[in-house]
């Protein structure tokens, strides 16, 4: 469930909006300096989105930007037009995590126009590449390429490649390098694999060695370009090792590194922070510590530990691979590099702490980083009197402050730094707003903050992967429209209520309104609700433009489709309307109607026009279109709380229901262990403690160690219930019965019907889709809408997992929506130690009618599970279900634990096996 990042376009304006400001002397002095800024003053405007693997940005000063994409593409969006130019394209090897990584301007750009990029090179030579190229009438000439530096890789296994490019104050290059070294053979500790045979699993080969320039970050100064001679680029003053080499590659600034993904150096202080993905074990053990991501902050140069050390220099001990026998720890004052692998220095420059580090779990010293699969990067630190007062400025609140973020956990957050550069601490950013997995970011020109998301899903081209711009307005915020209207298509002539009603103002500021219907229709001015007539048929473009009492606006639009109403389709039931029973038919008719086309009773509308489908399956598997309370608090009521477990952790980082993502798709698992009837349970601690080496050796699931076992097997319950399949989705005739073939705790049926309707001259068809949905008429008590009084409890042994307990006298569970109709009896699965009681079955309150009540007497024990049988007056309606449970002589004591409610059609428990 965690791995680490590697890495028609629409423009779409969140808000829009030219801000008023402020002079700066007025900011400086204002009385809230040390008061964070409200979120809702901060503006996220989306500027490109559906990239494919966007991985670094580079905003110029004319506010277009340069990124890259990992497949090799290079682009250039153009804010003028709203559009990202494809401006060239580098042949790459794009397997493991290598590609297109990452780009820099050179410092003179707007006078040579050089850009540097970090690859890797197409073509069976292992290696990454630094290389420049010129940009000439804004394509790149790839003719003008100067290969500057290349680093000798391998590329028989992964991982880690990082490849982030950031210059620094006086022209000075600084370049990450990943350790290029598989972490999932190693159980989720340091690989220190120091068999000769074992390349590409030692990192004590590459991060631990003076001589290799993976697992670093190299500092060099590029020569002008065209330089005669075979370097193409010198070493600074004050890098870790001489000049000569003699101690080491004199290009290594930092060495003992993971995953350096993102760097940033500070343009006051030079100070570089950069952010190291960690490793993957979720507990301490023999074979090491706890696994952590580290924020660091680099002064000077130095050894930041991996593979010997992490977080606070916390060791590694040496480790046999041969026989998993384990040894010393090393001394971070004085490690010592002994693999066979090594070719560099035996003794290493003593090991640096982490400024900051987190594991999997929730942090105690910083609770705010969340808990979950983990891989931080170092954005930059804001300096406030670097920009001009411009519009979108952000305030001198942030001003010393290191923006952070997280690419497994979808959040900024602002490191605010005391003035030797170190975390004092830290602060959400936009809390609510959704960064889908941040991948970079940038200070632009004008202050304002430039962000780059990867989006949901690895390796994909995804819809959600954009290039974002957030804004700070300090004075007057604009507007923000909003438009509801009656409807948005019918026949004609049709009249459309439309309301600005919804619109508002964060400051409070009165509102003007401008409509306008269709691009040649006369504005309707100063009227926050109006009436417009369609008359001819045609899709019609609208827009609402808000204006506040300081000329800020905000503008909406939608469309109206005139000439052709949306047909009417139902599906009638005969009998009950929530649930199912074995092989009991179920009558039903589809009836649809529409205003041109007719009806299909009057035969007007062709048979075979409208298609009707039965089909089962379990849970929200059935369909997306299985929404709504019923399903989710009743019969797929196990699967969906597990459902709902996984959306909350961080599965779908690499996950996916249906296709295999960076890990096997649920299906995919359910499929392979569904005739394992230990699977659960071994699965289950596996989400827990993570583990790999079942589907690909080069995937490892993070643990989960803050999941209760109990937890842990809701997710696996969901997960395996998707190899039931079920019966294929079947058409069925417009109407007749459909007949259950078996009963299934967490099985849903349904029937759909679908219509689309003929259209007309120049306006298109439209569609309506319904379905109804029933579940078997058993509902698992803690399946419940709402409770007083009472909890969820633990294991049963028919294996359900769950029930109700904790009840008292006056306790009481809710089921809504229900329909009793044919239904003459409920039978609850119940234990009782010693006390007992009454269940009394009211409608739609506590004190509601009462249409039902039994004696629950006392079973000896809470393991001796009994059934009792409440026979019910019918009725024909749906209600909320309110069973309240009552012992007045006993009102202190657990009175019973209830495990399930059987709704029989038949008498007692009938239709139940």
């Amino acid at each position: 469930m965690n791995q680490r990042p590697i890495l028609a376009l629409s423009f779409y304006v969140l808000c829009i909006s030219l801000w008023a400001c402020q002079p700066e002397s007025s900011v400086q002095q204002s009385p809230n300096l040390l008061e964070p800024p409200p979120a809702n003053r901060f503006t996220k405007t989306v500027l490109i989105e559906d990239l494919e693997e966007p991985m670094e940005i580079e905003v110029t000063r004319n506010h277009r930007v340069f990124f890259v994409e990992r497949k090799g593409q290079v682009k250039l969006y153009n804010p003028a037009t709203g559009t990202a130019d494809l401006i060239g394209e580098i042949a790459v090897f794009s397997g493991n995590n290598d590609g297109l990584l990452g780009l820099a301007l050179d410092p003179d750009f707007y006078e040579n126009q050089l850009i540097y990029f970090y690859y890797s090179p197409a073509g069976d030579e292992p290696k990454q590449r630094l290389s420049r190229i010129k940009l000439v009438d804004n394509q790149l000439d790839m003719t003008s390429e100067e290969v500057i530096l290349e680093i000798p890789t391998q590329r028989e296994t992964c991982c880690h490649s990082a490849g982030s490019l950031e210059f620094g104050p006086n022209g000075l290059l600084y370049v990450t390098a990943g350790d290029n070294t598989n972490p999932w053979e190693s159980d989720g500790y340091a690989p220190l694999d120091s068999r000769p045979d074992r390349v590409g699993y030692d990192a004590q080969q590459t991060a631990g060695n003076t001589n290799d320039l993976r697992g670093k970050i190299l500092r060099i100064r590029p020569l002008p370009y065209g330089t005669a001679g075979e370097a193409l680029y010198e070493i600074p003053e004050g890098n870790l090792f001489p000049k000569d080499g003699s101690g080491g590659r004199p290009e290594i600034y930092v060495m003992g590194t993971r995953n350096p993904f993102r760097i940033s150096i500070d343009p006051q202080t030079s100070y570089l922070y950069f952010g190291d993905v960690g490793p993957d074990a979720s507990t301490a053990s023999e074979k090491g510590p706890n696994s952590y991501d580290e924020l660091n902050v680099v002064k000077e140069p130095g050894n930041y530990g991996w593979p010997y050390f992490i977080a606070d220099n916390q060791g590694y001990p040496s480790r046999n691979f041969a026989n998993d026998t384990y040894g010393e720890v090393n001394d971070p004052e004085h490690p010592l590099n002994t693999s066979a692998n090594n070719t560099g220095a035996r003794e290493l420059p003593p090991a640096r702490p982490a400024m900051l580090y987190y594991n999997y779990q929730e942090s105690e010293a910083w609770p705010s980083l969340g808990k979950g699969g983990r891989s931080i990067m170092a954005g930059e630190v804001y300096r406030f009197h670097h920009y001009a007062n411009t519009v979108g400025k952000f305030p001198v609140y942030y001003d010393n402050c290191l923006f952070i973020y997280e690419w497994m956990r979808n959040w900024i957050k602002v490191a605010r730094l005391d003035e030797d550069g170190e975390l004092v601490e830290l602060e959400d950013f936009m809390p609510e707003t959704n960064f889908e997995k941040p991948m970079d970011m940038q200070f632009g020109p004008d202050g304002s903050l430039y962000v780059l998301e990867y989006g949901s899903a690895w390796y994909s081209d995804n819809s959600d992967a954009k290039l974002s711009r957030i804004s700070y307005t300090q004075g007057n915020r604009p507007p923000v429209a909003k438009v509801e209207v009656s409807t948005r298509a019918g026949a004609v002539p049709l009249e459309v209520q439309f309301s600005a009603t919804s619109s508002y103002d964060l400051d409070s500021d009165s509102l003007t309104y401008a409509w306008q219907f269709g691009e040649e229709g006369e504005p309707v001015e100063d009227q926050e609700t109006t009436t417009f007539t369609f008359e001819e048929a045609g899709e019609y473009p609208c827009t609402l433009v808000v204006t506040d009492t300081n000329g800020e606006q905000s503008t909406t639009h939608l469309t109206i489709l005139a000439g052709n109403a949306p047909p009417q389709v139902a599906i009638e039931l005969a009998g009950n309307e929530t649930f199912y029973w074995h092989n009991q038919p179920i009558p039903y008719q589809v009836k649809v109607s529409d205003q041109e086309d007719g009806s299909l009773a009057n035969q007007d509308i062709d048979t075979a026009r409208v298609f009707v489908f039965w089909d089962r399956g379990i849970g929200e598997n059935l369909s997306p279109m299985v929404t709504g309370h019923q399903e989710a608090m009743g019969a797929a009521s196990s699967v969906l709380v597990g459902k709902k477990l996984i959306d909350e952790n961080d599965c779908k980082n690499c996950h996916k229901p249906n296709e295999s993502s960076i890990g096997p798709s649920y299906k995919e698992v359910a499929f392979r262990y569904q005739e394992d009837t230990t699977a659960r349970d071994r699965l289950a601690k596996k989400v827990i403690a993570g583990g790999g080496g079942v589907w690909d050796k080069n995937f490892v699931m993070v643990g989960h160690p803050d999941l209760s076992e109990k937890a842990a097997k809701e997710m696996v319950n969901y997960i395996l219930s998707m190899a039931d399949e079920g019966e294929k989705s079947q058409r069925i005739a417009t109407q007749g019965q459909v007949q259950p073939q078996q009963f299934q705790e967490d099985g849903l049926y349904r029937i759909t019907a679908k219509y689309e309707d003929q259209g007309g001259a120049g306006v298109p068809s439209q569609t309506a889709e319904v379905f109804r949905t029933l579940r078997p008429a058993r509902i698992q008590a803690e399946a419940f809408n709402d409770v007083k009084n009472l909890r969820i409890g633990g294991e049963v042994e028919d294996g359900d997992d769950r029930f109700i307990e904790n009840i008292k006298h006056g306790s009481y569970a809710v089921y809504e929506d229900i329909d009793l109709t044919q239904v003459y009896s409920i039978t609850l699965r119940y234990a009782s130690e010693s006390a007992g009681g009454t269940v009394t079955l009211h409608l739609d309150s506590p004190d509601g009618d009462t249409i039902g009540e039994t004696t629950l007497a006392p079973t000896g024990s809470w393991q001796n599970w009994q059934e009792q049988t409440m026979a019910i007056n019918p009725t024909s309606e749906k209600h909320d279900l309110y069973f309240v449970f009552k012992n007045g002589r006993r009102q202190r004591e657990n009175l019973v634990t209830v495990d399930w409610f059987y709704f029989s059609s038949k008498g007692p428990f009938l239709s139940h096996r």
